[in-house]
């Protein structure tokens, strides 16, 4: 269950704001850095969830971008102790292909700690596109990704997600933007040979308000909160609230 709701969680910062090497947005100029803080905390039926942490952005030549995070988790049920610990670092890559488009490709790393990730963790793969696009005061953000997690050394956890995100948005000013968030997840266990564990499969819909306030030219704060809609099976999940800073150094 613990893994099923990781999963999740990750999904929905994937397609959101942390946790995915800020996979919404173009990337930065060449020579150009910057850092960021995300987090998110998601509410379950049985406790909560957050995930927080620094990451950083370097623009390498034009059109791509390198990147790395190091996220921490912490759970935080409503009966007993909880548990909390570094999850695995990710570091990724980002090419724009069209003014208006970029893929991404990040990979999180095989290490972290045993009270959040498997003691045997695999180097899990995250790759998809971007749309970043204006007209005028509206603007339309989004992206396609699927993440590959492959059988561990214990013969166990293999899956993948899949995620699609919309996020069309209104400039009311120069500094403040609203925007609504969609995001639809699917993830998948599968079960391993010579092993009782059953794979398992879910997918679910969230959606909610948001807003993005350009602070000046190099400082940027966005937050939202996803509110479950739909849903394959019962999973939890109560509504997800995210939170990221960014500075252009």
């Amino acid at each position: 269950m613990k893994l099923t709701k990781i999963m999740l969680v990750g999904i929905i910062t994937s397609a959101s704001l942390s946790y995915a090497l800020d996979n919404l947005t173009l990337p930065i100029e060449s020579q150009a850095k910057e850092v960021y803080v995300g987090g998110i905390w998601a509410s379950y039926d049985d406790g909560s969830i957050q995930n927080f942490g620094p990451g950083f952005k370097f623009g390498l030549m034009p059109n791509l971008e390198l990147g790395i995070e190091v996220p921490l988790t912490n759970f935080s049920p409503d009966h007993g102790s909880g548990e909390f610990g570094l999850n695995q670092v990710t570091i990724g890559a980002k090419y724009a292909f069209a003014p208006t488009l970029a893929g991404f490709v990040d990979f999180a790393l095989p290490f972290g700690s045993s009270k959040i990730v498997d003691d045997n963790p695999t180097l899990n793969t995250d790759f998809g596109v971007l749309i970043d696009t204006r007209a005028d005061q509206i603007h339309l953000r989004g992206n396609v990704s699927y993440e590959w997690i492959p059988e561990n050394k214990d013969k166990y956890d293999a899956g993948n997600i899949f995620g699609v995100e919309l996020r069309p948005g209104f400039q009311l000013n120069p500094g403040f933007e609203a925007f609504l968030d969609m995001t639809f997840a699917g993830v998948n266990t599968s079960a391993v040979d010579g092993t009782d564990r059953p794979g398992t499969s879910n997918w679910l819909f969230v959606a909610g308000p948001g807003a993005l306030v350009n602070i000046d030219k190099t400082t940027r704060i966005e937050g939202l909160v996803d509110f479950l809609l739909l849903k394959d099976k019962d999973n939890g999940l109560n509504w997800a609230l995210s939170l990221q800073f960014n500075k252009q150094l």
